[in-house]
């Protein structure tokens, strides 16, 4: 406060121009200069009134550069990892990070080194299935009286509860079961998520069988088997909700866009029931979603996130959508957000892009943008510490928020050296999309489709493919890749992306381009692609696990039409 004497520092007019653009809107702002001394005496201004007002506008600014310095995370260490990491998870007390991945390891790691302290053992681990590739999907851990426990799922369909100080493990099995009279799903039994409360002695998993099961793992009670959910459950999480029984719910991400919340604590009264779920929100139907994290389950101001395949963050209650944030570039092809973790007010997020956004609760302001050395399919967050599970043998990168634990120089120079191709789509801004705007079609409007975007071009065609689309326009330059152009121009106008063959020959013909051929330079590649009834029902199975007849064929087509199994795995 400039002058405590002075009545005219001693006021705040909430209606003045810039208080009310740059003050009044912030959260937690006005309640901020409450707590410091001024009152709301009804109208549009607050007076400060009362002694020690210097001492109380010394403690506003404290307050005020605490609540606005951004934390940064720094890179600390890199946990080694030969195949892609699917799951990450930090320990209660910030020490121990666990990790689940592609080549069936479940390994914990001393977060502030990166050494790994124990894995779990050769035999007693997940194995492989028998039409199938292996692979650890997820991987969550809890504490009681002291003891660790760190709890995995896999395409194996088991869930593997280790107890590594005492070298114990129990395994489970119950993920993959048909529903019902209705058929057994396409590799139902992956265990895709995994949720665990040691307040509540809870542990939970979702599978691609589109249910949730509640294990007993301190006794010998039978599991409690929530669902069926309208697809696949790609995330969990427990949430506040005085609804719930203990108020504790679960809530199920699934790949319809729809949340499922159940009650978690609840127990089956019989053998074979099937409790459902008691509310669903489907405000991001149309969408796929990966992934979800919760701010505070404990509290009743708990904010649910979630990921989305169309690169869109958004911010959910128990009741309703309250806004989104797109993450993903306009001009990346593929948007999809795999993870998202959250601690206190900040959440994480990140994707195929291999940019990590970490945001401010509940605002969704971004705080920092992580490039990485490529797609990131799995994210741990504390007060300390940010892991991000990359692609492939890129392994699991250790940020820090405490100084000290800083890496060398030259380990972070390299680190950015391999992120340079994500490094200038960090810079893209996000938008913040508020209320009804955050769903799924305000969110196409909101990024934009146009490949023009006002800029020349060599090329230009009006295109007619018969979808009931209309005439839409493709464009490209001298040198561009044919086949790029074709699935940009496919995936920009949501056109299924078997069109993408036709098209590159139409571009290879309009700029004079030869026709791709084989290794031995001889006749153009054939397309291995079945015939249309056999088509029809590999989509048939990819969509039974809630994802959309489009983004089935573009799997499909990625993976040659070789089998369901290998487009899955490219999804999920």
């Amino acid at each position: 406060m400039k002058d405590v004497n002075n009545e005219k520092f001693r006021q705040i007019k909430t209606n003045n121009k810039v208080i009310a653009s740059k003050v009044v809107p912030v959260d937690g702002a006005l309640d901020l200069l409450m707590a410091v001394g001024f009152e709301n005496d009804g109208s549009e201004i607050l007076k400060a009134n009362g002694d020690n007002l210097d001492l109380q506008a010394k403690r506003a600014v404290v307050l005020l550069d605490e609540a606005f310095t951004i934390p940064t995370a720094h890179l600390c260490t890199v946990l080694t990892h030969t195949q892609t990491v699917r799951g990450l998870y930090i320990d209660d007390d910030n020490k121990i990070i666990g990790s689940a991945c592609l080549d069936n390891s479940v390994r914990i790691w001393e977060a502030s080194t990166g050494s790994c302290q124990k894995e779990l053992p050769q035999g007693t681990g997940h194995g492989r299935p028998a039409r199938s590739d292996p692979g650890v999907l997820c991987i969550g851990m809890m504490t009681k009286d002291q003891e660790l426990s760190v709890i995995s799922g896999g395409r194996d369909g088991l869930v593997i509860h280790w107890k590594p100080m005492q070298e114990q493990v129990i395994r489970f099995l119950g993920h993959g079961e048909a529903v019902g009279n209705g058929p057994r799903p396409t590799n139902a039994q992956n265990v895709s998520c995994v949720c665990c409360a040691s307040q509540y002695d809870l542990v939970i998993t979702g599978g691609w069988d589109k249910t949730a099961i509640s294990w007993d793992t301190i006794g010998d009670a039978p599991a409690t088997r929530f669902g069926v959910f309208g697809a696949a459950v790609n995330g969990l999480c427990l949430a506040y909700d005085a609804a719930a029984t203990l108020n504790v719910c679960g809530v199920a991400a699934c790949g319809d866009g729809c949340l499922y919340f159940f009650e978690a604590a609840k127990k089956a009264t019989m053998p074979g029931q099937l409790l459902p779920p008691y509310r669903t929100l489907d405000m991001a139907a149309g969408t796929v979603l990966r992934a979800i994290a919760c701010s505070s389950y404990l509290q009743q101001d708990c904010s649910l996130v979630t990921a989305s395949n169309d690169g869109v963050l958004r911010l959910w209650n128990t009741s309703q959508l309250v806004r989104g944030a797109a993450l993903a570039s306009p001009q990346f092809e593929t948007p999809f957000l795999y993870t998202v973790a959250v601690a206190a007010n900040r959440a994480a997020a990140a994707g195929d892009e291999g940019v990590v956004t970490v945001l401010q609760l509940p605002s969704l302001a971004v705080l920092q943008r992580i490039p990485m050395p490529g797609p990131v399919w799995s994210l741990a967050l504390s007060s300390t510490f940010l892991v991000c599970g990359c692609e492939d043998q890129l392994g699991s990168f250790v940020f820090s928020y405490d100084p000290k634990y800083k890496a060398a120089d030259f380990l972070i120079a390299n680190h950015q050296a391999i992120s340079g191709a994500a490094a200038q789509r960090a810079k893209h801004s996000v938008t913040i999309l508020n209320g009804d705007a955050a769903r799924p079609a305000a969110v196409r409007q909101a990024v934009g489709g146009g490949v023009s975007m006002g800029q020349g071009y060599d090329f230009q065609f009006p295109v007619d493919l018969g979808t009931g689309d209309g005439e839409l326009q493709i464009q490209w330059n001298n040198g561009d890749d044919p086949t790029d152009v074709a699935t940009r121009f496919c995936l920009t106008n949501r056109l299924p992306t078997g069109h993408v063959n036709e098209i590159v020959q139409f571009i290879q013909q309009a700029s004079g381009q030869a026709p791709a051929q084989d290794s031995s330079g001889g006749t153009p590649i054939p397309t291995n692609i079945p015939a249309p009834s056999v088509q029809a029902d590999m989509i048939a199975q990819i969509t039974a696990l809630g994802v959309d007849e489009a983004r089935a064929r573009d799997a499909l087509d990625r993976a040659g039409w070789a089998s369901v199994e290998a487009a899955v795995h490219l999804l999920f």
